[in-house]
């Protein structure tokens, strides 16, 4: 997502000639959607569902916007191009976000708050590698559009290079968050709460009543 807010804010300030605050408030319905669909549907089906089966169609619902982006031609309206693929990412990344830090943190019991600023910590690593990759591809692609296109006689280096460019490294996000689901699928197995959190399996007591899940904390 990181590396999108850096190739969406060139295309719409670059490419789009939008000022930096209608650029700005062009990402609000992006934001709106992550909020709708953290604070709605995750919390409503977290407690019911296993994480994966909210973390996973995310993934592709989110995957399905960047693919959406990949296919913006130069000058696309916002309207019809852009803002379905930001709703698209944000409810997706929405779904996958609140299940995601859950996850990280079930069963952890007094190390939860390690695990957490694990998962933070993880999340800032992957914006930064992110955002260098998608931009040393965007880059790398409108370079080469450019070039080939100077060489075939045409201008090559206006607003249908940068777009390109960033097509291309849309569609490069589109398969990372594909393989994503697909290893979200295989991985987490973790159940939901009533459940246990931790399996799939039922919740299980000792004679003193305690649960297995307390028992692995204090030991």
């Amino acid at each position: 997502m990181y590396g999108l807010f850096l190739l969406l804010t060139y295309d719409l300030q670059v490419v789009h000639r939008y000022s930096p605050a209608r650029a700005g408030l062009a990402f609000l319905p992006l934001s709106m959607a992550v909020m709708i669909s953290s604070t709605t549907a995750s919390r409503a089906l977290l407690p019911r569902v296993p994480p994966r089966l909210l973390m996973v169609p995310g993934l592709l619902v989110a995957a399905a916007g960047m693919a959406t982006l990949a296919d913006v031609p130069a000058h696309a309206a916002y309207v019809s191009h852009i803002l379905p693929a930001e709703l698209l990412l944000g409810l997706g990344m929405g779904a996958v976000f609140v299940p995601a830090f859950s996850t990280a943190t079930s069963g952890m019991g007094p190390e939860a708050g390690v695990a957490s600023a694990l998962a933070n910590t993880s999340q800032q690593v992957g914006a930064s590698f992110g955002t260098a990759v998608l931009n040393t591809i965007a880059a790398t692609a409108t370079a080469h559009y450019a070039a080939v296109h100077r060489a075939g006689g045409g201008r090559g280096t206006g607003a249908a290079a940068l777009v390109h460019g960033y097509g291309v490294a849309a569609t490069f996000a589109a398969v990372v968050l594909g393989v994503a689901a697909v290893l979200v699928a295989g991985l987490v197995n973790i159940g939901t709460p009533e459940t246990g959190g931790h399996g799939g399996g039922p919740v299980t007591h000792d004679a003193a009543g305690s649960s297995d899940l307390e028992v692995k904390a204090r030991a």
